[in-house]
């Protein structure tokens, strides 16, 4: 299972990031959860300043993130 998560960085202000983890996933494959990361850029973008940013995203593996 995976989770989507997408970090904002402004490239005017070098370390000024932002991150956005999902909250609808889990997702069972990676096409469901890119297409989440997709649904997410546009969301966020229009509450963003407007800067030039840099979007990074990822599809992260929910068991290896609980497991301890």
């Amino acid at each position: 299972m995976l989770t989507a998560i997408v970090m904002v960085c402004s490239l005017v202000t070098p370390g000024d990031c932002m991150q956005f983890t999902d909250s609808r996933g889990p997702y069972k494959t990676k096409e469901q959860c890119m297409a989440r990361i997709e649904e997410m850029v546009k969301s966020v973008t229009p509450t963003l300043p407007p800067v030039p940013k840099q979007f990074y995203f990822r599809c992260a593996d929910v068991e290896k993130s609980l497991s301890t």
